[in-house]
């Protein structure tokens, strides 16, 4: 994200406490607002509608092209979605979000040379953002370029090491290159990952060939099994796999069959913890976390998970105390602030939880859309009072977070 844009967007920020305008009913943010509302609902035929009309009375409205091209992709209709986008760009041709989604339907349509084009000048505009990197690496695995497509992934990871769609992705890769030693390690580190934050939000529109592939993956963990049924590091593999996929029972099927085939096993402890506070059972979750911080004290990723498992516990004060301790090892953690800002919070100190969320904005806000969308819905003074500002705000933003601030309004 541009300076300009964080500096744009904190200063809003500031105007939190003010009094909401009125709009007009002629006003073409009321038009859009509503869209965005039905857009939410995914009521995606009566959303453009409402961003016609708001395109009607204002021709040049950014967001409206934006958010129109987005209900359209939904629809499948990427043909009208790529001309929205077009629209969009006109008036805003530095908006990387933008050029991405338009990748994103030039490649449903395979066209893949176009899509290769529009992530090239996202990556133009914006070289830190990790998820343009790992699109461009999907787009290159469609043309079979898979070296090309493990360079963007690795540049993904190295941007934000806890993305774990490009570490899992660099493993089904890596396997189609038959280098199975750094697929397996590329994996391990995926399933190091705390996985309980929703992926981003574009990932939606590769669901299907992510189906594929994690069916790939999972075939590839059970012929394991089949080769060493007592193997501790497949059954962790698999039951992070099943994390990822929200299947907790069935990770905790495989995480207690590691822990009882390797009773000192710190990665297993941990990652049932994972699946414990995916399950709201935060008191099992604390036990597990605390074991696997008792074998491996420099885990810091546990000390986040026990963070979480204390906030879910409403514990928020031991929960500052492990956020607190991976910031002094890790200033740079994204998630940690995040989750400190949680904690915060829980304890009604709202003028530091928004510090946190700033921080989170600074840092990454893409990563962690979908989780800062419910941190924003749970402060109570996170309702932007100037409707009109919040638009002119969001003109050079169209993440999800930026779209609930406008529709409470």
């Amino acid at each position: 994200m541009k300076l300009k844009t964080i500096i744009l967007l904190l200063s809003v920020l500031a105007v939190i406490s003010q009094g909401c305008q009125t709009l007009e009913p002629g006003d073409p943010t009321v038009y859009y607002l509503r869209g965005l509302e039905l857009h939410e609902q995914k009521k995606y035929q009566r959303a453009i509608r409402d961003f016609d009309r708001a395109i009607e009375i204002d021709p040049n409205y950014t967001l409206a092209y934006l958010y129109r091209g987005d209900a359209y992709h939904e629809l499948k209709r990427y043909k009208q979605a790529i001309r929205d986008y077009g629209r969009g760009l006109e008036l805003n041709p530095n908006n990387p979000l933008a050029y991405h989604n338009r990748g994103l339907a030039y490649n449903h349509l395979e066209q893949y040379k176009r899509a290769l084009q529009e992530f090239d000048r996202v990556i133009e505009l914006n070289p830190n953002m990790a998820f343009a990197y790992f699109s461009r690496g999907m787009t290159y695995e469609q043309l079979e370029q898979y070296k090309r497509a493990l360079q963007d992934y690795d540049r993904a990871i190295e941007l934000d090491p806890n993305f774990d769609p490009a570490n899992l992705n660099r493993f089904l890769g890596i396997s189609k290159l038959e280098d199975n030693r750094r697929g397996t390690q590329d994996l391990e580190r995926a399933l190091e990952l705390d996985t309980s934050s929703d992926l981003p939000r574009f990932l939606m529109k590769f669901d299907q060939a992510d189906l594929d592939k994690n069916q790939r993956a999972l075939k590839k963990f059970e012929r394991a099994l089949e080769l060493d049924p007592n193997d501790p590091h497949a059954y962790l593999e698999r039951g992070i796999f099943h994390i990822n996929d929200y299947q907790y029972q069935r990770a905790l099927h495989d995480l207690n069959r590691a822990i009882e085939l390797d009773p000192n096993f710190a990665l297993a402890y941990h990652n049932r913890g994972l699946a414990y506070n995916g399950l709201k059972q935060y008191q099992r979750a604390l036990q597990d976390l605390n074991r696997a911080i008792e074998l491996d004290p420099n885990n810091h990723r546990a000390y986040i998970n026990r963070g979480n498992a204390y906030i879910g516990l409403k514990q928020y004060k031991r929960a500052l105390q492990d956020l607190n301790r991976v910031l002094e090892l890790d200033p740079n953690n994204t998630r940690a602030y995040l989750n400190r800002g949680k904690a915060y919070n829980g304890l009604k100190q709202y003028q530091r939880a928004i510090r946190e969320f700033k921080r989170v904005l600074e840092f990454d806000p893409n990563s962690f859309e979908e989780e800062m969308d419910r941190f924003l819905a749970d402060l109570s003074i996170h309702h932007a009072k100037q409707c009109r500002v919040w638009s002119q705000a969001c003109q050079s933003n169209q993440g999800k977070w930026c779209k609930t601030r406008l529709k409470n309004c």
